[in-house]
């Protein structure tokens, strides 16, 4: 029943041009279908979601799509194009907090399973961020991927 608010959110937010609305639907959904790891749904909404953003110059709604982008394409194998995103978001400082942490975590998994050095400080750097916002969405995965690092490395 939940996901069908979510859809019914987007019905309403598109119908309606409530343009913040919208993304913030798009962004939900493929949160949603993310952690559940429904990869289908997730492209399906990533596409349109990014779409919608590009087209109405809703910049940071476009770079946190971006930022799941990341993290699916990681979650599915193509390590390659999951660093080139979260590579290109973190490239502006400024970026907000809740987009630079998750781009964080995926470069750090892959760096850290291909043997690359850099990992750790980019873990440290979204520990720093993630638990200023208090949100588990943020502070999960970032537990998820320090333990990863552990384990993979040995270091503690």
């Amino acid at each position: 029943p939940g996901e069908q608010f979510l859809f019914e959110s987007l019905d309403i937010a598109l119908k309606n041009s409530y343009q913040e609305h919208a993304a913030r639907a798009y962004t939900n959904i493929i949160s949603s279908s993310l952690t559940f790891k429904e990869y289908d749904l997730a492209r399906r909404y990533l596409q349109d979601g990014l779409g919608y953003c590009e087209e109405r110059t809703l910049d940071s709604w476009t770079k946190y799509i971006l930022s799941y982008k990341s993290r699916m394409l990681l979650e599915t194998g193509d390590w390659q194009q999951a660093a080139s995103i979260a590579k290109n978001l973190l490239q502006n400082p400024e970026q907000p907090a809740i987009i630079r942490v998750g781009a964080l975590i995926t470069l750090a998994t892959i760096e850290v399973r291909r043997g690359e050095p850099g990992a750790l400080p980019h873990l440290q750097e979204a520990k720093s961020l993630a638990f200023v916002t208090m949100e588990y969405q943020r502070i999960i995965p970032l537990l998820i991927a320090f333990l990863e690092y552990e384990w993979l490395t040995g270091n503690n």
